[in-house]
């Protein structure tokens, strides 16, 4: 069973892996914890894999920081949301309100592509008939005849 500090292990270590072998082992080391009674040190374990995973192809690609922040949207689009369509997704980084020269990223604005795609997703699931109650299909009817949902404007 992984404690807390065995986690925070995993993550330092998982920062250093250079190469697919030591990526193995990494792996395997992960592993030897055994099959976790509990729900948070399975997330973890599969979380610091794919961090050591992340690092051992750095050190092949030698991608930019901006490059990595990239890479993380992505993981999350296909790992976490793989199952279904995506319009698109934000993340909020609240640190970012420490200062005011980042005002701009917590107003309610989408841009206007990003809004044809929703609407186009919305227009789609109505045709196709996707299942959704009657307050649902009313909403998806009012994005697709131009209402931008939930106090939102159009930049």
């Amino acid at each position: 069973m992984a404690n807390d500090t065995v986690i925070d292990e995993w993550y330092e270590k998982a920062k250093h892996v250079k190469n697919p072998d030591e990526l193995k082992e990494f792996i395997e080391y992960v592993y030897s914890f055994g099959d976790f009674p509990g729900y948070d040190e399975d997330v973890h374990a599969i979380t610091a894999i794919a961090i050591a995973s992340s690092w051992c192809a750095n050190e092949y690609y030698k991608i930019t920081g901006f490059q990595a922040s990239y890479v993380g949207l992505q993981y999350l689009m296909h790992w976490t949301y793989g199952y279904r369509d995506i319009v698109g997704i934000s993340v909020t980084d609240y640190t970012d309100m420490l200062y005011p020269q980042c005002q701009y990223k917590f107003e309610k604005k989408i841009d206007k592509d990003m809004f044809k795609a929703l609407q186009e997703a919305a227009k789609k699931k109505l045709d196709d008939g996707d299942c959704g109650t009657q307050k649902v299909r009313e909403h998806w009817q009012s994005i697709v005849d131009g209402t931008v949902p939930f106090g939102y404007e159009l930049k």
